[in-house]
């Protein structure tokens, strides 16, 4: 069956370096999986954390106050953006160690859990 919707996306993977059918951005509240975006054209994931934070307050009428995510999502401008919005994150801390650093990978350890995704914990407004 012909599905013309359906095109290559090529990957820079090891295993595979073409995939085929859509690409997903998803997200996880509380164990409740929601689609961010999907498209069958490549796109890179990382640059949709802004959106993937608003859907998530405006679904759940909360500010976000915890994320954990991949390392993909960890760019400069995210960092900011996470920052600027009080957004306690799981991403590895760039420069040199401060007298913190056991406590950062200590709350980076409990946020990450093994989640794969963007994970985000809401609180109240």
């Amino acid at each position: 069956m012909d599905k013309p919707y359906i095109r290559p996306i090529v990957r820079g993977k090891e295993v595979k370096a073409v995939e085929f059918g859509a690409k997903v951005n998803k997200l996880q509240i509380y164990g409740i999986s929601f689609i961010e975006h999907l498209s069958f054209d490549n796109f890179n994931e990382g640059t949709r954390l802004k959106q993937t934070i608003y859907l998530a307050q405006s679904l759940f009428k909360a500010k976000t106050g915890i994320l954990g995510a991949d390392a993909i999502y960890a760019t400069n401008a995210n960092r900011n953006f996470v920052t600027a919005n009080d957004i306690k994150t799981d991403f590895k801390r760039k420069g040199k160690k401060t007298k913190h650093h056991d406590h950062y990978r200590l709350m980076a350890r409990i946020i990450t859990k093994g989640v794969p995704v963007p994970m985000l914990f809401l609180d109240i407004y």
